[in-house]
């Protein structure tokens, strides 16, 4: 089977309730010449096996890690366990649970600091039970952390998020990632880390990430802090509720009911806190994009799609103010060159590209491409198909075509022919071989 067989199949048999898979968004689908294989080649479970150019799928090993949708450059892949909203909510409440100085931990890295914890508290068990001087229980402020399967579901603009909201730094710990059967994970989490530490550096931001495998002390409180924190903050819900409606705290439905509120005690209490912070939930989620595929749409191209996550990390760094930089290297962001002089003027690139980074452009006597580089995902697509090999896609922008402010026309040599006529194909003949192409006809 080849890889786009199987690439075939895992995207008719991986969708999930922990994966949704757009093939209309994958240039592998979209041509069958591109090199793209970044979701095997970052997959933590198994799910999807890349060996001596075989592609294996094996859907019932997807753990939902979200790797593979924070490899693919153009969002075929996305994550429903969580999501990226449900990801912004937690990253939110870390936030503003932390005062600015939020943690996310691989499923991992959370089991063995529990598991540290208990192990820790049994041992006080103990010595009490011996008559022994116990200090008070600890626990995990699960409250304020945010939980991901792998930190290979972390992404750049999840990172910019923190910078945005004002953090001065941001924590992701990993459990042993050298070793682990989830290590592409922890790989790629570290590039994400340095490219999204490039891009916040060119806007003037120090913002720095901590990698590490050691739970930050921030996130261990003491069991009776704990139960204090929670009293205080049904106690205020309830100072609240009775203010607003007059009624008797002491009333027994009235206790019923802020026992109820226990489990939202965390989000109640930091309510002020996160409006302070201008965190607050209350503008309305954007719309989900629904996907519509064509062939080939009525100006000569496949469909296009800009990735959700790239507008969002647009928006954080236009939080942060104007960029300090002539140019920024990362990951995600990337800017194509062409050399003209070995262009053939066949512009298929255009045709395939994803997002319309590149698009076909006829004004008045110019006739050629125009590329934007801030639609531009890295993909590659372009420099794989280029019959002429005339294009190279690089990973380092300048500013001003970063921000959208300046595009990139290339000029090319119009083709004497036309697709579709009579005499087209005599036409392209007669361009490459010239006028021995007279001779070789009688």
């Amino acid at each position: 089977m080849s890889v786009l067989d199987s690439l075939i199949t895992l995207l008719s048999s991986i969708e999930s309730d922990k994966i949704a898979v757009h093939d209309e968004r994958c240039v592998v689908m979209r041509n069958r010449n591109v090199e793209c294989l970044r979701c095997a080649a970052t997959c933590t479970s198994g799910a999807l096996e890349l060996a001596g150019g075989e592609l294996a799928v094996h859907p019932e090993r997807c753990i939902g890690c979200g790797t593979c949708a924070a490899a693919c450059p153009t969002s075929a892949i996305e994550v429903r366990t969580p999501d990226d909203a449900a990801l912004t909510r937690a990253l939110k409440r870390s936030i503003t649970a932390t005062g600015g100085h939020p943690v996310v931990a691989c499923e991992k890295a959370v089991a063995s600091a529990r598991e540290r914890l208990a192990r820790a508290n049994r041992a006080g068990g103990l010595r009490g039970a011996l008559g022994l001087s116990v200090s008070d229980g600890r626990k995990l402020w699960e409250e304020a952390l945010v939980e991901v399967p792998c930190l290979g579901r972390v992404d750049e603009s999840l990172l910019a998020a923190m910078a945005a909201y004002g953090c001065a730094d941001g924590t992701l710990v990993c459990h042993h990632c050298e070793g682990c059967d989830r290590e592409p994970g922890g790989i790629q989490a570290m590039d994400v880390i340095e490219s999204a530490e490039s891009l916040l550096g060119a806007f003037g931001s120090s913002f720095t990430v901590d990698f590490t495998e050691a739970m930050p002390d921030r996130l261990i409180e003491r069991e009776s802090d704990a139960a204090a924190r929670i009293e205080a903050a049904v106690a205020a819900q309830g100072a609240a509720s009775g203010s607003a409606e007059g009624g008797d705290a002491a009333d027994p439905d009235r206790r019923a009911f802020l026992a109820g509120a226990r489990d939202a005690a965390t989000r109640l209490a930091g309510d002020a806190a996160a409006g302070a912070l201008g965190l607050a939930d209350d503008a309305e989620e954007p719309e989900p994009v629904a996907p519509r595929y064509r062939k080939v749409g009525a100006n000569g191209t496949l469909s296009r799609f800009v990735p959700t996550r790239r507008t969002l990390l647009y928006n954080y760094l236009a939080r942060l103010g104007e960029p300090c930089a002539d140019e920024v290297a990362n990951r995600v962001i990337g800017k194509v060159s062409i050399d003209t002089d070995a262009c053939t003027s066949c512009r298929m690139c255009a045709v395939f590209c994803p997002t319309g980074a590149l698009d076909r452009a006829e004004d008045g006597d110019f006739w050629g491409l125009v590329h934007r580089p801030a639609a531009c995902v890295q993909c590659r697509s372009c420099a794989c198909l280029c019959p002429a090999g005339a294009i190279t896609v690089e990973d380092t922008v300048p500013m001003a075509q970063f921000m959208g402010r300046e595009a990139v026309r290339y000029a090319m040599e119009k083709p004497t022919w036309e697709a579709n006529r009579p005499d087209s194909m005599y036409r392209k003949i007669h361009s490459v071989i010239g006028e021995d192409l007279e001779m070789c006809m009688f």
